[in-house]
């Protein structure tokens, strides 16, 4: 049982949902079966502290049907079962948790029965709610066309005359239509910059052209000028500008979700800028990280990604704010996942202690940090072997190359990140013999890493080989 969907999916679930489940399975209109909520009990009470052994098919089985004969065909039945209990319990909760998604099925659920009266007082709620709540995207749109269709075909039934607001509804599909395509158009730009894969998209041109035509709609001008920022042909950067400030102004008008998604358009518009020499965009990322992380943006279900975290020190420290990257830190530390917190941790404060040139206090960290995701893993060996290099520690350095050849031939799909660190170890390893050699031989190394397209530290090593 351990590695079946059923723990899978029970491993998902936090505390709450758990709770919840409880009382779900032992519901006589979703559960009939005792086997079934004895299963969920069972789990429910090894899944923390019982481990493997325990959630063993045989152990679980004993547990729940006492002296029968293990039957694992039989066994099967009320694990299906569970499962698909755990996913109707999901379903439920979420549509409970989506009061637009919510009031749209009952109100049609009213109007298939003919519950007039109600349905009225349903439906104005509905309108109300909508008309009442902040968020402004295309969802807002799309939820505001279903629901003046709804009516439509309420009023359409009972044969009353009007125009049902039937021009608000067209108009809702279209802006709703229009935001999503330039939505899906940029994600798409960005997915093709990496992978070079071609992307079909025949409304594509259209819909910029009548976009422009709506930009007081705050859902189209954000991903009008959102999509235009991705493309970087704005040398003047007018569109990241107008983008900057939809994200700054409009902050109600959108889920956190959909900022983020915004926010990093525009910051990576930035970080093209600065990587093409354009240092004021530099100032511009670290306001745009700033203001993600005062208005607590860059936070999925109240956790940080260690990219986010890495970026935003690296992004201060490069130009030289210190006080606030130290303070960065420390404040958002507690965010980081629980796992590998400290390990992200002192990796980062390492990056912090290297940039300010107290070469021992990083060595100090670095040795000690041990981290699971290969990249990371790979920088902090290069941020080491730097610092070696710095303190002249050239005996443990040539230990430490080895044993990062090593642990790089050993990751399998890592994409161009293997070529640019193997690079980098071997031309540190040349270097590092260049001494008694001859400036025919320093020059020639000079070249080579010149040439060499993927390189980590490449102006570093070249400027060593000078």
């Amino acid at each position: 049982m351990n590695n079946s969907t059923l723990l899978q999916l029970f491993k998902s679930l936090d505390r709450n949902d758990r709770r919840q489940l409880r009382k779900f399975v032992r519901s006589p209109y979703f559960n009939s079966r005792e086997d079934v909520v004895a299963l969920f009990d069972y789990i429910d009470k090894h899944i923390d502290t019982g481990g493997a052994p325990k959630l063993a098919k045989e152990k679980a089985f004993a547990a729940i049907y006492k002296k029968q004969k293990f039957d694992v065909d039989a066994f099967y039945y009320p694990m299906s079962h569970l499962t698909q209990l755990i996913l109707k319990y999901l379903t439920i909760n979420e549509l409970e948790n989506n009061t637009p998604q919510y009031q749209h099925f009952l109100n049609t659920a009213l109007r298939q029965r003919g519950a007039d009266k109600l349905y009225e007082k349903t439906l104005n709620d509905t309108k109300k709610h909508l008309d009442n709540q902040p968020l402004r995207n295309a969802q807002f749109h799309f939820d505001s066309y279903r629901t003046r269709s709804e009516e439509f075909e309420a009023r359409h039934r009972l044969k009353r005359s009007g125009d049902f607001e039937l021009q608000e509804m067209t108009n809702d599909f279209h802006f709703y239509t229009i935001a999503e395509v330039l939505r899906l158009a940029y994600g798409l730009a960005a997915h093709q910059s990496i992978t070079k894969k071609e992307y079909h998209q025949p409304l594509l041109n259209v819909v910029l052209d009548v976009a422009k035509q709506h930009l007081d709609i705050p859902a189209i001008s954000a991903h009008y000028y959102a999509y235009q920022t991705q493309m970087k042909q704005d040398t003047e950067g007018v569109f990241f500008q107008k983008l900057k400030n939809i994200i700054t102004d409009n902050q109600t008008l959108f889920s956190q979700v959909e900022l983020r998604d915004l926010l990093t358009v525009a910051l990576n518009y930035a970080i093209f800028r600065q990587n093409k020499g354009d240092l004021s965009y530099t100032r511009e990322a670290i306001l745009l990280y700033r203001w993600g992380f005062d208005n607590q943006v860059f936070l999925e279900n109240g956790i940080l990604s260690p990219y986010d975290y890495r970026n935003t020190l690296q992004l201060a420290l490069k130009i030289d704010e210190y006080d606030w990257a130290e303070k960065f830190l420390n404040d958002f530390k507690a965010f980081l996942p629980e796992r590998e917190r400290e390990n992200i941790y002192s990796y980062n404060l390492a990056i912090f202690y290297f940039r300010k040139k107290e070469y021992e206090l990083a060595m100090s960290l670095l040795q000690e940090v041990n981290l699971k995701e290969p990249l990371f893993n790979l920088d902090a060996r290069r941020l080491l072997a730097r610092t070696y290099f710095e303190l002249s520690e050239f005996t443990a350095l040539d230990s430490h190359i080895e044993s990062s050849k090593i642990y790089l031939h050993r990751q399998k799909e890592i994409g161009y990140g293997k070529e640019a660190y193997a690079n980098f170890f071997k031309f540190l390893e040349r270097l590092l013999k260049l001494e008694n050699k001859s400036a025919e031989t320093r020059q020639k190394l000079h070249e080579e890493i010149q040439q060499t397209q993927l390189v980590a530290e490449k102006d570093w090593l070249i400027l060593q080989t000078k």
